[in-house]
Formats: C-alpha cells, sequence, structure tokens
C-alpha cells in the first residue's frame, strides 16, 4: 500500500472497494472519519488509519526513495524508482486534485492500475508500478525458459540416462 503524506496526520491513497460485510457495524475513524465501506478508490485516511487499522495492518512503513538505480534500490533493499520526484508542493497539490476530483484516477486495478501507480503519478507525474514490472519480468523470464526447453526437447537436444 503505498500513499501521499499532505500534512496534518493525513494521507491520501488509492485503494481497492472491498465488500464489507453487510450486518457489520460501521464505526467512522474518531480522527478522519474514515469508514471503510463507504470509501472506496481515491481516499483521504489519518495516518491511523493508512497503517494501524487496515491498510497497512501488521506491516511497516518504508519509505519510497526517488532517483535511484536498480542496483542501488537491491543494494540497500529499498523499495525505490529511477525516476525523480517532483517537488513537495507539486506531488501534494496533484494528489489533492485527484481526491477532490471525486475519483478522475480510474477504477482500482491490481495489475493496471493500483496504489503504486497512483503514488508514483502524484511524485513524478508518470504512472508505473515495480512491483508489477518485477512480476512481469519474471514471467518473461519463465516463459523464455520454458520456450528454451520445450525447443530442446523438440530438436532432440536433451540428455538421457541409460539404466
Amino acid at each position: 500500500m503505498t500513499g501521499i503524506y499532505v500534512g496534518n496526520d493525513r494521507v491520501i491513497h488509492f485503494v481497492q472497494a472491498i465488500k464489507a460485510n453487510a450486518g457489520a457495524p460501521l464505526m467512522a475513524c474518531k480522527k478522519c472519519g474514515f469508514k471503510r465501506k463507504d470509501h472506496l478508490e481515491v481516499v483521504r485516511t489519518c495516518l491511523d488509519c493508512f497503517h494501524k487499522k487496515g491498510f497497512l495492518s501488521g506491516t511497516r512503513l518504508y519509505l519510497y526513495r526517488y532517483g535511484f538505480s536498480r542496483l542501488e534500490c537491491q543494494i540497500h533493499r529499498t523499495h525505490c524508482t529511477k525516476m525523480q520526484s517532483c517537488p513537495a508542493d507539486q506531488v501534494v497539490a496533484r494528489a489533492e486534485e485527484i481526491y477532490e476530483s471525486g475519483n478522475q484516477f480510474g477504477k482500482y486495478n491490481f495489475i493496471l492500475n493500483n496504489c503504486e501507480y497512483f503514488a508514483t503519478y502524484c511524485k513524478c507525474g508518470t504512472a508505473i508500478s515495480t512491483q508489477v514490472d518485477q512480476g512481469v519480468e519474471y514471467v518473461r523470464e519463465l516463459i523464455q525458459r520454458n520456450v528454451h526447453r520445450y525447443q530442446q526437447l523438440q530438436n532432440g537436444d536433451f540428455c538421457s540416462s541409460s539404466r
């Protein structure tokens, strides 16, 4: 889960619509008024709602770094991208504009339009997801290995045991 801290204990982030139990009582957060079932897509919550009460429950917060090479990211074991971040006031303005527009960012899609796309768009002006890119790269490598093995089998290039 990624989001944009906009000050005053508030984070704007992009969430997947979650269907709550029909009979479950909905209690609004006393700090920010957030009710999980009532708010979908781009939301503004307090840090507690963002981190402790569900979105990141049980996980650690990480600083997403900008302007790092892929090698630097691997060395430091951090969440990062080579893209440069825009100035903070522009980042916050972009996030606020999307939130105030009533969700001009579109429908949430885990692969094609997720929270990381939202955050990198706000920070850099370009929506990317390094998580999705890494997943796609893994699948590409897996396919290439299997195609290579298939070609070897088709050509009879394989070892057999004489047992």
